[in-house]
């Protein structure tokens, strides 16, 4: 596939250039249909969601399609904490780059690859010209990943990440 004279990268191309990239959702109430949508865009691919409250185990089974990294909790702790802990769940599982979604979003198949391979090459093109504009898709370290669950005070890092068991599933 060509895109303004450029050759998109291939998944597995642009994991060699050491990005590796996944998709982020934050759930709350989600309509099952949707997620079943939204999860054909993102067949095979890493999906950490993080539940903002109950999601019963039938509309999860929407997800089936995706790499499911499941992050539960049992109460409504709002959107930004929610993106939050999806950012530095996937940075510690070595996630370099994340398409952040809502819960309603249909993201063509393409879209994950598409978007990694601009920033990757953009990234590279600062590399060899410092002199050049920031690149807005520059990557976070892990490090300035902020999380603010198990009841930590906004702004700071919380003492401790989720474990993702066999089933990639951690509970806040």
């Amino acid at each position: 596939m060509t895109d303004g004279g450029s050759t998109a990268m291939t998944a597995k191309e642009t994991q060699m250039r050491g990005a590796r990239a996944c998709a982020g959702v934050v759930l709350y109430r989600p309509d099952k249909a949707l997620l079943a949508r939204q999860a054909e865009g993102l067949r095979g691919l890493g999906l950490f969601a993080f539940a903002n409250g109950p999601v019963d185990a039938d509309t999860l089974a929407a997800l089936a399609p995706t790499d499911l990294h499941l992050i539960e909790s049992e109460e409504n702790v709002g959107l930004g904490r929610g993106l939050n802990v999806v950012m530095a769940t996937a940075a510690s599982e070595g996630f370099t780059h994340v398409m952040l979604l809502d819960q309603d979003s249909e993201p063509p198949r393409d879209l994950l690859d598409r978007l990694t391979s601009r920033c990757t090459a953009l990234e590279e093109l600062e590399r060899r010209s410092p002199s050049s504009p920031p690149v807005s898709c520059r990557r976070r370290k892990a490090s300035t990943s902020r999380s603010v669950m198990n009841g930590a005070e906004a702004g700071t890092v919380a003492t401790s990440r989720p474990s993702i068991s066999h089933r990639h599933q951690a509970r806040w």
